[in-house]
């Protein structure tokens, strides 16, 4: 595949990655629900790694002038957004230990994408 359109897939990813995300705010989980709400902050973790890491590769192939900061703005800013949209959801709240879940997801995904995506060509 052309490089050129491998960036606009890796930004398609991206952008259905974060509808998929949204819908998962938005969404009512039940409170008998195990499964999700034992694994909360975890999930929080993982969906920010992973956005972090989709986010940091796109801007980079997109050639964009300080990625990194870029990146890590772009998901701060959707942790304030995702817990603004689930206060709106009346079985939902604003959670500061959901904020900080998806901080550390953000940092560790840093890490990871530093230490090896940077590195691979695709």
């Amino acid at each position: 595949m052309a490089k050129s359109k491998k960036k606009y897939v890796a930004l398609a990813l991206l952008i259905v990655y974060i509808l998929i995300m949204m819908f998962g705010f938005l969404i009512t989980v039940p409170k008998d629900l195990d499964a999700v709400n034992d694994n909360d902050k975890l999930i929080h973790f993982a969906e920010f790694f992973v956005l972090v890491i989709i986010s940091l590769k796109v801007f980079q192939m997109f050639n964009v002038k300080h990625y990194y900061v870029f990146g890590i703005v772009f998901c701060l800013i959707f942790v304030v957004l995702s817990e603004y949209l689930q206060s709106m959801i009346p079985s939902r709240s604003f959670s500061y230990y959901d904020m900080l879940a998806d901080t550390f997801g953000i940092i560790v995904g840093i890490g990871v994408f530093k230490w090896t995506f940077s590195k691979l060509s695709f």
